[in-house]
């Protein structure tokens, strides 16, 4: 009769693993190096907004390249690295709306604290 097997392979095992690992430091470090990268000035917030098109596509590379072969991780952290952009984007909108009104606080509050 036919004979089955079982010739279990660590080694491919342990690559999905490392990859799967990395991937995601890569996915959840992404916002804190666009926010370093903002406020020395070398990204703009107009800048991030109007090469959304090639982000996106530079995300779709790098979810095809950097993670394991299966499509169902490849869409996992390309929804997780295009979410995180968007929610970047949106938070340093707000950020930026938000700093005329502190700045325009702190000097009203020194005003009455000194006289």
């Amino acid at each position: 009769g036919l004979e089955i097997r079982l010739e279990a392979k660590i080694y491919p095992y342990l690559i999905f693993i490392i990859k799967t690992i990395i991937l995601s430091h890569v996915v959840f470090q992404m916002p804190i190096i666009l926010l370093i990268l903002l406020k020395i000035g070398l990204l703009d917030i107009d800048m991030l907004e109007k090469k959304r098109k090639i982000v996106y596509i530079s995300i779709i590379l790098m979810s095809g390249l950097l993670s394991p072969p299966d499509v169902l991780s490849q869409f996992f952290f390309m929804g997780m690295l295009s979410t995180f952009y968007e929610i970047f984007i949106f938070l340093s909108l707000v950020d930026r709306f938000r700093q005329p009104f502190l700045s325009f606080d702190s000097k009203k509050s020194r005003h009455f604290t000194q006289g």
